[in-house]
C-alpha cells in the first residue's frame, strides 16, 4: 500500500512528534507521553486517535461484523459500527 503524502509519527517514548512529507520534514520534541490526538473531518466533529496495530484492528473487526450481522442494536449503533469497519479493515490491512 503505498503512503500518505504526509505522515504524523508520535513516540510515546521520547515524546516527539514527527511529520514527514516525503520532502522537508518536521520534529517536535518534548511532548510527553500524555499527548492527545484528534482529527477534525468535513463534519467538523472531533474524533480522537485509537492506535491499534493490525492484528488488534482485525479482532475489532470480527467483532464489529459480528454484532452487525447477530446482535439486535439500535439503529443509531448500526450506523456508527458500519462507519467504523472501513476504517478498521484500512488498519488492518496496513
Amino acid at each position: 500500500m503505498e503512503r500518505p503524502p504526509v505522515n504524523l509519527r508520535f513516540d510515546v517514548a521520547t515524546g516527539t512528534l514527527a511529520i514527514e512529507t516525503g520532502g522537508p520534514s518536521i520534529s517536535i520534541e518534548d511532548l510527553g507521553p500524555l499527548a492527545v490526538v484528534t482529527r477534525t473531518d468535513d463534519d467538523d466533529e472531533e474524533r480522537l486517535a485509537l492506535f491499534v496495530s493490525p492484528s488488534e484492528a482485525d479482532v475489532l473487526l470480527k467483532m464489529v461484523v459480528y454484532i452487525l450481522d447477530k446482535v439486535k442494536v439500535t439503529e443509531g449503533s448500526r450506523i456508527a459500527l458500519e462507519a467504523v469497519k472501513p476504517r478498521l479493515e484500512s488498519l488492518r490491512d496496513g
